[in-house]
């Protein structure tokens, strides 16, 4: 099968990717803190707290969305102009798993994945907890052929 990421599955990837991750803890913990310090100032000065907690708690979503909305999607633009990634061809069975470029070609047998993630627009193949290879599910051509090689990845690799 002919593999082809585009900039769009590049974005889908980076989102399936970071979803789950201890980023989203991260997020939660700043606003966390924002809160308790926003609340802390607001009692010492001794006035009205709700209109700077309305203040602080738009600032935060604004801040989250902002985030996803147009960090996640301009870093993932950046990978897939920075990787330059080139169409390669893609091959599967019971035992591994090869793929096989202009510039080279390689291949891994099932067992040295160890996860997968999937997204609207890709499946992801992990071989840590960082690395992972993208497949768009444009390339398999109907949903029969993704639900199959979803069957396989569960059986080869486990549940998602």
């Amino acid at each position: 099968m002919r593999i082809d990421v585009k900039q769009d599955d590049m974005v889908d990837a980076t989102l399936v990717h970071w979803r789950g991750t201890l980023l989203w803890l991260g997020v939660a913990a700043i606003a966390s803190l924002l809160v308790a310090l926003a609340d802390l100032l607001l009692q010492a000065a001794g006035g009205n707290r709700w209109p700077m907690f309305l203040f602080f708690t738009v600032m935060l979503a604004a801040l989250v969305a902002a985030f996803r909305f147009l960090y996640i999607p301009n870093r993932a633009q950046m990978i897939h102009r920075r990787l330059a990634l080139r169409p390669y061809t893609l091959t599967y069975n019971d035992d591994l798993i090869t793929w096989k470029s202009e510039t080279g070609s390689g291949g891994y047998p099932w067992n040295a994945f160890v996860k997968w993630r999937e997204g609207k627009r890709v499946i992801l193949l992990y071989r840590n907890r960082t690395r992972f290879q993208v497949i768009p599910k444009a390339a398999f051509g109907d949903s029969g052929a993704v639900d199959a090689f979803r069957a396989l990845l569960t059986a080869k690799i486990g549940k998602r």
